[in-house]
């Protein structure tokens, strides 16, 4: 059974991160975090260094407004809201504001708890699902009970998340190097070899757009997995320019055997026979869609059908 990291060992990594501003220090800070998180935890981990829950393609946000956040401060800490709104007009950062209206609450914690990287992870998860009537409700009682268990720092960066703000400087080209640092790189390895292996790592990453999933892959299978790294049904592949040569005859020159093909700008045809993959059925014709059916769309996402012409 896995035993999630301690959400204040994350908590002291980002302000690690957020104290350098050097790339290396970053990229070796990352490496080190990666290299203590579990095989099956890592992939939160990738994710909540860049401030998100949910890999960038979903299109999936958490849709909390500062007035919101506001409110759920004042319910965790006792302060009220305009006391709240006087701080964060002077420290201009919310999570901030957050960490200190926790260190110096008004009001005793009975029923706090152990925050661990795999409760937050899921809670701020169901932030961006919560729909319907009462969902504002719902939303506001997720963050409470968050901020409610919390340390002052770990507050601090459960505010930030939450708002779309970490402020660690973590950007996707850190992540890519510090999955190369972490799983990748041994002792004696040349220049050219370190390049190659940062190569595996960005094709897996323009494969399967998810740096979570790559650091999960480098860690237990090593560059060979990553280099095997195919699509997945769900998952858009990150566009890849071709880049522009001043004639044919450099391109030939260049890869020698070639194969070429005419491209027509403008049109699009689909017809009845044209498949497309419906969740639950699989890849069918589109003719044989139904009103109901859930359709992958170009996003990576499913999209229901609710008429057909």
């Amino acid at each position: 059974m896995l035993v999630s990291m301690d959400y204040s060992v994350l908590a002291d990594y980002y302000e690690k991160l957020e104290k350098v501003s050097s790339k290396l220090k970053k990229t070796e800070i990352l490496a080190e975090l990666f290299k203590k998180a579990e095989t099956e935890e890592l992939p939160r981990i990738v994710l909540l260094v860049q401030g998100i829950v949910y890999p960038k393609f979903t299109q999936l946000e958490l849709g909390i407004a500062t007035q919101m956040m506001i409110k759920a401060i004042s319910k965790a800490s006792g302060f009220k809201p305009d006391e709240i709104e006087k701080r964060f007009a002077r420290l201009g950062d919310l999570g901030l504001v957050t960490e200190e209206c926790i260190k110096s609450r008004k009001q005793a914690t009975l029923l706090a708890k152990k925050l661990t990287v795999k409760f937050v992870f899921e809670n701020l998860r169901k932030l961006a699902t919560i729909t319907g009537e009462g969902s504002q409700e719902k939303k506001l009682n997720l963050i409470v009970e968050l901020l409610v268990s919390a340390k002052p720092k770990e507050a601090r960066y459960i505010a930030r998340t939450i708002l779309g703000e970490l402020r660690v400087g973590v950007a996707e080209g850190l992540i890519r190097d510090a999955i190369v640092y972490a799983f990748l790189l041994k002792e004696g390895m040349s220049k050219e070899d370190v390049e190659k292996a940062t190569e595996a790592v960005d094709y897996a990453w323009n494969i399967l757009s998810d740096f979570g999933e790559v650091a999960r892959i480098a860690k237990e299978k090593g560059m060979e997995g990553l280099k095997k790294a195919k699509v997945q049904i769900g998952k858009p592949i990150q566009v890849m320019l071709g880049e522009k040569a001043e004639s044919i005859e450099e391109v030939i020159k260049e890869f020698g055997k070639i194969a070429c093909e005419y491209k027509y700008d403008g049109a699009r045809c689909i017809s009845g026979l044209t498949p497309i993959y419906v969740k639950d059925k699989g890849l069918i014709s589109v003719r044989d869609v139904k009103v109901g059916d859930y359709v992958l769309t170009h996003t990576g996402r499913f999209k229901k059908v609710v008429a057909k012409m």
